[in-house]
C-alpha cells in the first residue's frame, strides 16, 4: 500500500508506528517501511500495550466488556528503540512518546 501511494501521489508519504517489545522486530518493520516507499517515519517509542489512559477510557465506553484488557500499562517511551530505527533506515525519523519532562526527551 505504501508503495502504491508513493508511486501515485505527488506528496510525501509519511508513516507513524509504535515500537515492538523487541528492538530487532522494530528495526525490521522500519526497514520494510523504508524499502516500500515511506519518505518519513514517525516512531512512537511505546508499544501498543502502553497506550494512554484517555484511549483506554474511550474504548471502554464503546466496549465495556473489554475494560479489563484496556487498562493502560504506563511506561516511558523507549528511545533506545527509536535510536536503533534511526540508525537502520535511510529516511528521516521523527520520535514521539511519553517522557516525564522536557529535559528527559
Amino acid at each position: 500500500m505504501i508503495n502504491a501511494l508513493y508511486s501515485d501521489l505527488s506528496v510525501h508519504v509519511t508513516v507513524e508506528f509504535r515500537v515492538f517489545p523487541s528492538i530487532g522486530k522494530t528495526i525490521q518493520y522500519a526497514k520494510m517501511l523504508d524499502l516500500t516507499g515511506a519518505q518519513i517515519i514517525t516512531c512512537h517509542g511505546r508499544t501498543h500495550e502502553q497506550r494512554g489512559k484517555k484511549y483506554c477510557e474511550s474504548m471502554a465506553e464503546l466496549f465495556p466488556f473489554l475494560y479489563s484488557v484496556l487498562t493502560p500499562n504506563q511506561g516511558l517511551a523507549s528511545y533506545a528503540h527509536v535510536a536503533a530505527v534511526k540508525r537502520a533506515v535511510s529516511i528521516p525519523v521523527f520520535a514521539n512518546g511519553k517522557q516525564p519532562t522536557y529535559n528527559a526527551a
